[in-house]
C-alpha cells in the first residue's frame, strides 16, 4: 500500500511538472520558425542578430548564479514565477520592437527570465522525487521530461509557422509574423498561471547552515538574503567543482553544446532561405524543418536508455559516438545543396545530440549537493550560455565575413576535437570512485 501511494504521488508530481514544462517551451519556441526572418524584416543584419542573441545568453549567464542561490534561499516556486513573468514581458517587448535597441531589450528581459527559471523547477522536481522515493532512478524521469520538452519544441514551430498562413488566408491584415509573437505572449501568460496553480512547494528551501541561513518568506528580504549569501555560495560551488574529477568536464561539454545550439538555431533560417533558395515567405516549410528538429530530439530521448544499455552502460562510448555523429552531420549540412537533404541532416544532428543528454544530466545531479542544487544547476546553465554567447558572437562575425557554410565547418571541427572529453565518463567507474571516496577516513 505504501509503495502504491508513493508511486501515485510520483506520477502526480511528474504530470504537474510535465504540464508546466510543455506549456513553457511551447510558448518559447512558438516564434522559432520565423524569429530570424522576423528580425531581418525589421532591418537587422546577421551580425546584429548574433549580437542580440549573445546579449540574451550573456545576461542569462551573468544572472544564473545569483538567481540560483536566490531560488535555494527564497523558494524555487517564487523564482519560477518571476522567470515566467519576465518571459511574458520580454515577449511583449519583442512584439513592439522595430530596431536593434528593442531587440536588445527583449534579449535582456529574456535572459533574466531564463536565469530565474532555468534551475529552479528542475531542482524542485529532483528534490521532490528524492523526498518521496530516495532510491528512485532519476534517468527515466528526466528522459520523460526531456521528451515532453522536445515534444513542445517540436509542435511549437509547426503552430507558429501555420499561424501566418492562416492569418493571410483570413485576410485580416497586419503583419502575420507579429501574430506569432502575440500568440507566444498568450502562452507565456498561461505558463505563469500553471506555475501558480500546479507547482506546490510546501517545504522550506534546504540550506547548508540551518542555524544561520533562515529561508525568507517576503520577496525583498529574500532578495537581500540571496544576494548577501552569494559570495559564500559561489565559494562552495567552486569548491564542489574543483574537488570533483568529472564536474569540470561535464561543464565544458555543456558549453560546447551551447556553441552547437548557437550554430544551428541562429543560422539555419538564413541558410535555407538564401543558400538553398527557399525564400522567406514559405513559413510552413520553416516550421516543418524546426519542428522536425525537436521531434527528432524527442526520438533521441526515447531511445536513450536502450542505446546506453546496448553499449553495456558505457556513457563514455555513447558520448563519443554522439559527438562524432554531430560533427559529421553538421559538416555534411554545411555543404548540402538540397532543402530536404539539409533538413534531414539537421534532424539527424538533433537526434544524436539528445541521446546522451538525460544520462549526463543524471550524472551531474548525482555529483552535486542537494542543498545547493539550484545553484549548481545554474552553474551548468552558465556553462551552456557561455557557449551560446561565444557561438553567437564568433560564428555571427565569421558567417557575416565568409558564409554560414564556413561557420558550420569550423563548429564541426571543434566537435571532433571534443570527443576526448568523454574519456572515463562511465557511470560504473564513477560510482566506484564515489564509493572509494566515501570509505576514506
Amino acid at each position: 500500500m505504501v509503495r502504491d501511494d508513493v508511486s501515485f504521488s510520483l506520477t502526480r508530481l511528474e504530470r504537474a511538472y510535465s504540464a508546466v514544462v510543455f506549456c513553457h517551451w511551447f510558448g518559447v519556441i512558438l516564434p522559432g520558425a520565423v524569429m530570424v526572418l522576423y528580425a531581418q524584416a525589421r532591418g537587422l543584419s546577421l551580425a546584429e542578430i548574433g549580437l542580440y542573441g549573445a546579449v540574451q545568453s550573456a545576461t542569462a549567464a551573468l544572472f544564473e548564479l545569483p538567481t540560483g542561490n536566490l531560488a535555494d534561499r527564497a523558494g524555487r516556486k517564487r523564482a519560477a514565477l518571476g522567470g515566467a513573468a519576465l518571459l511574458a514581458l520580454s515577449t511583449g517587448a519583442l512584439l513592439v520592437s522595430a530596431s536593434l535597441p528593442g531587440f536588445v531589450l527583449y534579449a535582456v528581459l529574456g535572459g533574466l527570465a531564463r536565469a530565474l527559471s532555468s534551475g529552479a523547477l528542475d531542482a524542485w522536481f529532483v528534490d521532490r522525487v528524492r523526498a518521496l522515493a530516495p532510491d528512485a532512478d532519476l534517468q527515466p524521469r528526466l528522459a520523460r521530461l526531456n521528451t515532453t520538452e522536445l515534444l513542445a519544441l517540436g509542435l511549437g514551430p509547426l503552430a507558429g509557422a501555420a499561424l501566418p498562413v492562416l492569418w493571410r488566408g483570413l485576410k485580416l491584415g497586419g503583419d502575420p509574423m507579429s501574430v506569432v509573437i502575440a500568440a507566444s505572449l498568450l502562452v507565456n501568460l498561461l505558463t505563469l498561471a500553471l506555475i501558480w496553480t500546479r507547482i506546490h512547494d510546501p517545504e522550506r528551501p534546504q540550506t547548508a547552515h540551518p542555524q544561520t541561513d533562515h529561508p525568507q518568506t517576503n520577496v525583498v528580504p529574500a532578495l537581500r538574503a540571496g544576494l548577501s549569501s552569494l559570495p559564500t555560495a559561489l565559494k562552495e560551488a567552486a569548491h564542489s567543482v574543483r574537488r570533483d574529477s568529472l564536474l569540470p568536464r561535464l561543464l565544458l561539454l555543456e558549453a560546447l553544446g551551447g556553441v552547437v545550439v548557437a550554430a544551428c538555431q541562429t543560422f539555419w533560417q538564413p541558410f535555407f532561405a538564401d543558400q538553398l533558395g527557399l525564400g522567406r515567405t514559405n513559413t510552413l516549410v520553416f516550421g516543418g524543418v524546426l519542428g522536425g528538429c525537436f521531434l527528432a530530439g524527442m526520438v533521441g530521448n526515447l531511445v536513450a536508455a536502450r542505446t546506453l544499455a546496448g553499449l553495456g552502460g558505457r556513457l563514455d562510448w555513447l558520448g563519443r559516438l554522439s559527438q562524432g555523429a554531430q560533427a559529421l552531420a553538421l559538416l555534411l549540412l554545411a555543404w548540402s545543396g538540397s532543402v530536404w537533404a539539409a533538413a534531414g541532416l539537421l534532424w539527424l544532428l538533433y537526434l544524436v545530440r539528445t541521446v546522451p543528454m538525460s544520462s549526463l544530466t543524471a550524472l551531474y545531479n548525482e555529483r552535486i549537493p542537494s542543498e545547493r542544487r539550484s545553484l549548481m544547476l545554474s552553474v551548468l546553465s552558465v556553462a551552456f550560455f557561455i557557449g551560446v554567447t561565444l557561438g553567437n558572437l564568433g560564428l555571427g562575425v565569421l558567417a557575416e565575413q565568409t558564409s554560414v557554410r564556413v561557420a558550420w565547418t569550423v563548429t564541426a571541427g571543434v566537435l571532433l576535437l571534443s570527443v576526448g572529453l568523454f574519456k572515463k565518463l562511465d557511470r560504473t567507474e564513477v560510482q566506484a570512485e564515489q564509493s572509494a571516496t566515501v570509505q576514506k577516513p
